[in-house]
């Protein structure tokens, strides 16, 4: 089984320099997708020495369009995985997601911080806090089984694609709601979903452009929205 990875990104490139060879490396990866919401000139000139990664040009800015716009591009190809572009999500633990999908026959595996064996690095106990508190009212709001609601790196089936392109046009734009509405919508939709441990490591290069406060408020809006509606 092969699969084909979605990076949402804005000015990365000191990160993608540093992530598509080890990508480029897995037999796994069929292909690499840099969805870019930003300015792009740099991350195509990077892209050049890649011959799997392309770029997919986002017009409209923001985590959820990008990777709506990389699904649509990798539909055809198999499974779709999202990973962040900072190098927060490791290729070891891609390459281990995509031997246990391929054997357990799910329609989503999360990579998931909270699962038993997953952990975080380079984060402050504040940070720490926020994200549980998060995930773990999610989990409570929603009724879900799943123990990280909000994290990127993932692994689609094409049905689970379809279902989410499908009603794209519901789905929020901002990170942190993108990821917890695009789960809702699998779980509701009868779809297999199962977690399994990944390290996540914060960013060492570039500033993030998810977390702020102003997120977090975005993302409590949006769960109050789905606990309200169970459709």
């Amino acid at each position: 089984m092969r699969a084909c990875v979605v990076l949402p990104a804005m000015s990365e490139e000191e990160n993608l320099a540093m992530l598509l060879p080890a990508l480029s490396r897995l037999p796994q990866v069929s292909g690499i997708l840099v969805c870019s919401f930003g300015p792009d000139g740099a991350t195509a000139r990077l892209l050049a020495g890649f011959p799997r990664a392309r770029l997919v040009r986002v017009p409209q800015g923001g985590l959820g369009p990008a990777i709506l716009a990389g699904m649509r591009a990798a539909l055809r190809r198999g499974p779709t995985v999202t990973m962040d572009a900072d190098i927060s999500h490791s290729p070891q633990d891609l390459e281990r997601l995509l031997w246990i999908f391929s054997r357990e026959k799910q329609d989503v595996l999360l990579g998931s911080r909270y699962a038993p064996g997953g952990r975080i690095v380079g984060w402050d106990a504040f940070r720490h806090f926020l994200s549980r508190a998060a995930n773990s009212l999610a989990r409570l709001a929603l009724r879900s089984e799943a123990r990280d609601l909000t994290g990127g790196f993932r692994v689609y089936s094409p049905r689970a694609v379809r279902a989410i392109l499908k009603t794209a046009w519901k789905l929020p734009s901002h990170a942190y709601s993108f990821q917890l509405s695009s789960l809702a919508l699998c779980e509701r939709s009868g779809l297999r979903v199962a977690e399994a441990p990944i390290t996540f490591r914060e960013r060492v290069h570039g500033e993030s452009k998810t977390f702020s406060f102003r997120g977090m408020a975005m993302f409590a809006g949006t769960l109050l929205r789905l606990a309200a509606r169970r459709d």
